[in-house]
């Protein structure tokens, strides 16, 4: 009996390459076993066509884990979900569709998405999770369970707060931003091989010089015109930070404002929309990744009045952002 063993980082495609390897092999004759060690089953559904399949560990597990999951309260917060979207997704592109939601809950991913109409939300799929997070976590990111679809990530004891209805909606601008060009903007970075690629949490741990007092003076500057309506000075602080940073810290800085500034720039919408206080920070010392949200976010609104067309194309905008004509 020959082995072949296919392995490697969570979203490169092992269980694709597992499904062509010996899909191949087969064809030529042999006879495949294969096992798989993800808990997600992956291979194991590839090979049945994509329909569901019990893992071993879930079969060890006995069926009390294995039963359906109780999940109406899940089902509430996602009508509620709806009735917000509905009033809102005409404003802008990035909230034209709902997004997959995945709560999280004692250690299992509930994976929500719309139904065939679109108009509804339904359980999709229960899976094991090994990621520790935290007990208030509401984030966004692509599930490599689920046909690697961006989704809202959130806890479920976040489920209960009304005022988390609209961040979900700012998750949705995130997916919006993962399906058309975040991750090639992200990949492209030099930073990129150098933390991102090892560190999830490198935009938390990333040691940006927010006590330099270059980076100060300019941003109470910056803070100073901001409050008389001049937001066009955002041209000249970014060409100031463009000078004096570090690439990476350069870069770091506009993949702040472009990712959270766009998001925090049509949550706003959002909430004039529903005639909702709006979400900002005052630029004031110290200063903090946040202040990067509240740039990018006036920012984002001038250049958007002055070309409409930054609304659709997000990478232009970006590239806009990070280069100055």
């Amino acid at each position: 009996m020959r082995q072949a063993a296919i392995y490697g980082m969570d979203g490169i495609g092992r269980p694709a390459a597992t499904r062509n390897f010996t899909a191949g092999l087969g064809e030529a004759g042999g006879k495949i076993m294969i096992a798989g060690f993800d808990p997600q089953a992956d291979s194991s559904q590839l090979a049945y066509g994509g329909s569901a399949r019990k893992t071993a560990p879930d079969t060890l597990r006995g069926e009390e884990e294995n039963k359906e999951p109780d999940i109406k309260w899940q089902v509430d917060f996602m009508d509620n979900i709806i009735k917000m979207h509905n009033k809102v997704k005409n404003i802008h592109v990035s909230l034209e569709k709902l997004y997959p939601i995945t709560v999280i809950d004692d250690g299992w991913f509930y994976v929500f998405d719309k139904n065939e109409n679109g108009d509804k939300y339904e359980f999709m799929r229960k899976v094991k999770t090994s990621v520790v997070v935290a007990s208030d976590i509401l984030t966004a990111f692509h599930l490599n369970f689920y046909d690697m679809k961006p989704s809202v990530v959130i806890s479920k004891n976040m489920l209960g707060n009304p005022g988390n209805y609209i961040l979900v909606l700012h998750e949705f601008v995130h997916c919006f931003q993962l399906e058309n060009g975040a991750v090639e903007i992200r990949n492209g970075l030099s930073i990129q091989k150098q933390i991102i690629a090892n560190n999830y949490n490198w935009e938390v741990d990333f040691p940006f010089p927010f006590k330099n007092q270059f980076f100060v003076d300019k941003t109470v500057e910056l803070a100073g015109c901001f409050a008389k309506g001049n937001y066009d000075y955002a041209e000249v602080y970014r060409n100031c930070m463009r000078a004096y940073l570090h690439k990476a810290e350069y870069e770091f800085m506009i993949w702040q404002e472009w990712k959270e500034g766009f998001a925090r720039y049509v949550e706003n919408l959002i909430r004039k929309e529903l005639k909702l206080q709006l979400n900002g920070n005052i630029l004031i010392p110290p200063f903090g990744k946040v202040h990067f949200y509240e740039i990018g976010s006036k920012f984002i609104e001038t250049l958007v009045e002055k070309e409409k067309g930054f609304n659709d194309n997000i990478v232009k905008l970006f590239h806009r952002m990070f280069v100055f004509e």
